[in-house]
């Protein structure tokens, strides 16, 4: 069964960004950035399907940012209803697309819902040989409101086995504009009813080797215990597949969280960029992510811990393939920091602040017109979370040639201790 999702266009507007972390106040907004656009705004966005959406939803976050075929960009997100957990706020699935490159922006709408049983973390990838929309995500299957407290009494009496969690898959071959029914894909997974992270974001198609074509979300799972994994399909999302775990450096400690992101180089390897601290961390695959090499420090990205972002893009001017990653820079989650990398991620010789703003999890995206839209969360909701989606779009050559300093008060990547130059 699939519902019918009416396309409407409305013009963008472009209001404060979010207040600084350090003033965690609501009604505080910071000054306006220029070229920054809205895309999903708490308190603002009304969703088409939830008549109390401007008050409902507390926070849109953890977004996937996709181009199809026919140029439209696509955002989904999650819709946090308000809660002093927000990870467990009871979180709908919402879309917005633009069919001219982020000018103009379609209503708002839910794609998934599970009552008040909690969405997070999903990932959104694009099939292009069929101009299908995936989306794989984690249900938490207990009742937000009883909050975190009441989550323990239920595990405490036995109602909540492990996580209580399961997995679904959807899909959309209109450009988002209509979805099918969830389906439960939880046995796919292996993941024992606990959590499953779908990389937060976005994943990929294969475009080079012998697995050219199949799709590839990053991410991890918790069982038996956390470690990092790939998830794949190669019949077009129809069955999924769950890699090797990335694997631990012998002699070396180095963590690295779920959440991750994941592009392919020219010559058909995989990296995975993982969350940690005070780096990225990296893997490689050289069979289209069904196994990975150990884990590396990517000193060269001295990313706050955050979801960042990462994807593979060919610069039309140059004609040359960069590494692009970005996210907060620090302190804190603070200050959008973009590293590129010539050599797939080995050397990242240039980075630029471009969101002297707040700025949390953070996904990017190749447009037609040769630009790179990056969509990321601003404004402090709780407890360092974030609560509005924002857009800003950038070309590599604002960043070639630039290596910024780090801001102060943050890591040093190399002594691995904080500097304050």
């Amino acid at each position: 069964m699939k519902t019918l999702i009416p396309f409407y266009v409305v013009i963008g507007t472009l209001l404060p960004v979010g207040v600084l972390p350090s003033q965690a106040k609501e009604h505080e907004p910071e000054k306006p950035l220029r070229g920054v656009e809205d895309v999903f705004l708490a308190g603002i966005t009304q969703l088409e399907e939830v008549p109390d959406s401007k008050t409902r939803y507390g926070q849109f976050r953890e977004p996937g940012v996709i181009v199809t075929k026919s140029g439209r960009l696509v955002v989904i997100t999650q819709a946090r209803d308000h809660s002093k957990w927000p990870d467990r706020s009871g979180q709908d699935l919402a879309i917005r697309w633009s069919d001219n490159l982020g000018k103009d922006w379609s209503k708002a709408h839910r794609i998934a819902e599970h009552g008040n049983h909690s969405i997070c973390p999903q990932s959104v990838v694009y099939d292009r040989q069929k101009d299908v929309l995936h989306v794989l995500y984690n249900v938490h299957h207990w009742d937000f409101s009883v909050g975190r407290s009441g989550y323990k009494e239920l595990k405490k009496a036995g109602k909540v086995v492990k996580d209580n969690c399961k997995q679904y898959h959807i899909q959309s071959g209109d450009g988002g504009e209509t979805w099918t029914e969830p389906r439960d894909i939880s046995a796919m997974m292996q993941s024992n009813q606990t959590v499953v992270v779908f990389g937060s974001g976005r994943g990929i198609q294969l475009q080079h080797g012998p697995h050219q074509g199949r799709l590839v979300i990053s991410g991890g799972t918790r069982y038996p215990k956390w470690g990092n994994n790939a998830f794949y399909s190669d019949d077009h999302g129809k069955t999924w597949k769950v890699s090797e775990r990335v694997p631990k450096p012998d002699g070396e400690k180095i963590g690295a969280r779920n959440e991750a992101k994941i592009a392919e180089l020219p010559d058909g390897k995989l990296v995975m960029h993982c969350r940690s601290m005070p780096s990225r961390v990296r893997a490689y695959s050289k069979d289209g992510g069904a196994t990975w090499s150990p884990y590396q420090w990517d000193r060269g990205v001295a990313m706050a811990s955050c979801n960042g972002a990462l994807i593979s893009h060919r610069d039309p001017e140059s004609g040359k393939h960069y590494l692009v990653a970005a996210g907060p820079a620090g302190p804190g989650r603070m200050n959008g920091m973009v590293w590129i990398s010539e050599d797939g991620g080995q050397t990242w010789p240039y980075r630029k602040l471009l969101i002297p703003r707040s700025i949390a999890y953070a996904s990017m995206a190749s447009l037609p017109d040769g630009s790179i839209a990056m969509v990321y969360e601003s404004e402090v909701y709780l407890h360092g979370s974030y609560k509005h989606l924002r857009m800003l779009k950038f070309k590599v050559s604002d960043v070639l040639g630039h290596s910024d300093p780090m801001p102060k008060d943050r890591f040093d990547p190399n002594e691995g201790t904080y500097t304050n130059p």
